[in-house]
């Protein structure tokens, strides 16, 4: 190492500060400022300007002159006053004969009923259970043959319905329920030969033997102006907006041997007519309807009739015709579909007249004396569609919309009423003649409802309306609502009213008679009318009138 000789010398790489000298002096720079006392002036000036002395002052001017005492006064001598005229309440008092009238109240449950459809809507809002045959459009509407055999050769289309048929026997015995169907035309011949024109022979209790006759008729749609009709615009050329009709529906019910002891055994027996309806020409499944006539007995009916009035039924048309002759060509020659010709009102009042004649003098139809089956105090008080004396009625639609992807129909409407009539209590005797109509001026005023029934018997009625129009627009809404009323009505007198009392009525209403804008006829006879009117929507003025 001694030895000498040149070097090379390189500077090397820096090297990290050591990190805690800056810790350090952080440190005592922190200490420094805690060590050295800080001056400053800590006190906060505030001006009010002289507003809490002058309140205080109020106050104080206020106590001074005494007048919290002369208000303290005041009020007990105000209050003195209300003591001394305390009196104890009288019967004759308001208050006490409103506590009168509470004395009576009854507290309901107002929980929206659950759906408890008759039996024929139940198949129809369930495709699975939809009668064979159903149609679907327009085509199947018209020329289906799923009914024509070489038994029915006028069993095609438009002029064929379903016939559902349930029969039950007394104290659980046999029971049968089974899909028939029927033509309007009838059955033409019988096995046995004989010419039956629009009847149709039903076995109620499956032993393969014809027990009823069925039939429907559709009346009053052939006079024009009157059963039917079409609305036109008011444009250069009129175009047609709407066709209307105003149909009659007549269906009947007889047995064909009263003596079969099948109707000894008879505890329900229910017939019911279903039509199904489309008017797309397509072979696609389009909207589409159907139409029930429901009803059930617990007497064996002989010549049973029920007749539905309908003031009007409305279809839009969506499509540029200028005549009637040339709308009719297009429907018969498949230019109108579902888009340009729909329904769109079914419109009251909705009329029922009901006839349910006796055989013979032993008058099974309108009397339940049994005392072996019907107690007519035990039982009367039973549902009424389980009830062991009566007959019920009903007449609806369902309005289908078009199948979606996955097959299913949807319900865009369902509608129905559905009334029972059954015994007093104490009676086994039921009405051979009813009328029940129920009416709104919807289409006018908006301003009234009206159930109207008469009875040739005093009765106990069941009424149950149904209405879903949730999924479908009304008015200027996007969808309507669901209506679902049930009640009764116990001992409904017989016999009508005097005319003149009828008259006040719907005078009172704003309707008297001859009135243009009554819906539907006047009644001629009323046991029982029951009236909602709003007069806020009636604009018209009140008069005077003596004769109410």
């Amino acid at each position: 190492m001694d030895e000498r000789k040149p070097r090379l010398i390189r500077q090397g790489l820096p090297q990290k500060a050591d990190p805690r000298r800056m810790s350090i002096f952080l440190v005592l720079v922190m200490m420094s400022s805690i060590a050295v006392p800080a001056n400053a002036d800590v006190s906060v000036a505030t001006d009010d300007f002289g507003v809490l002395d002058a309140l205080a002052q109020t106050l104080a001017d206020r106590e001074q002159s005494g007048e919290s005492f002369i208000a303290v006064q005041g009020a007990d001598n105000s209050l003195a006053y209300v003591d001394a005229a305390a009196r104890p309440i009288t019967t004759t008092d308001a208050l006490s004969e409103a506590d009168s009238y509470l004395e009576d109240i009854e507290m309901r449950d107002s929980t929206p009923y659950e759906a408890d459809h008759p039996r024929p809507y139940q198949f129809l809002i369930g495709e699975a259970t939809h009668p064979d045959g159903w149609p679907y459009n327009l085509y199947d509407t018209l020329f289906s043959t799923e009914q024509f055999g070489l038994d029915n050769l006028l069993g095609v289309g438009i002029n064929t319905y379903a016939i559902y048929v349930n029969f039950s026997s007394r104290n659980d015995g046999p029971s049968h329920e089974a899909w028939d169907s029927g033509t309007f035309t009838g059955e033409i011949f019988t096995a046995s030969g004989g010419l039956t024109l629009f009847e149709n022979y039903i076995d109620v209790d499956g032993d393969g033997v014809d027990d009823l006759s069925v039939a429907l008729t559709v009346e009053g749609i052939a006079t024009i102006g009157e059963g039917i009709g079409v609305e036109f615009s008011d444009d250069i050329i009129p175009i047609i907006e709407e066709i209307w009709i105003r149909p009659t529906f007549k269906w009947m019910v007889t047995t064909l041997n009263q003596n079969d002891p099948l109707w000894n055994e008879l505890a329900h027996l229910e017939v019911s007519l279903m039509k199904g309806l489309s008017f797309d020409i397509t072979f696609d499944d389009s909207e589409s309807y159907a139409i029930v006539i429901d009803t059930r007995f617990t007497q064996p009916p002989n010549d049973f009739s029920l007749g539905v009035g309908i003031q009007r039924m409305t279809f839009d048309v969506n499509a540029a015709f200028t005549s009637a002759f040339a709308l009719v060509a297009a429907l018969i020659g498949g230019q109108v579909n579902s888009s340009e010709l729909t329904l769109t009102a079914v419109s009251a009042p909705y009329a029922l007249r009901i006839l349910n004649p006796n055989h013979d003098s032993s008058d099974l139809q309108t009397d339940c004396e049994d005392d072996d089956y019907f107690d007519p105090i035990n039982d009367h008080m039973a549902e009424s569609r389980m009830h062991k004396c009566g007959f019920s009625v009903g007449i609806g639609y369902v309005h289908f919309g078009q199948s979606n992807s996955g097959g299913s129909v949807p319900i865009l409407e369902l509608a129905y009423v559905d009334a029972g009539f059954h015994p007093e209590l104490g009676s086994t005797l039921l009405p051979g003649e009813v009328d029940l109509t129920l009416r709104n001026d919807n289409l006018g005023k908006n301003s009234f409802d009206t159930v109207e029934i008469y009875s040739d018997t005093g009765i106990d009625l069941y009424v149950h309306y149904y209405e879903d129009r949730s999924e479908v627009p009304e008015g200027d809404l996007p969808f309507g609502n669901i209506t679902d009323s049930r009640a009764w009505i116990r001992g409904l007198p017989s016999g009508t009213l005097h005319g003149d009392e009828i008259n006040a009525v719907f005078t009172m209403i704003g309707e008297a008679p001859g009135s243009a804008n009554l819906p539907g006829d006047m009644p001629t006879r009323l046991s029982l009318i029951i009236v909602i009117k709003n007069f806020t929507d009636d604009k018209d003025d009140n008069v005077n009138d003596p004769t109410l």
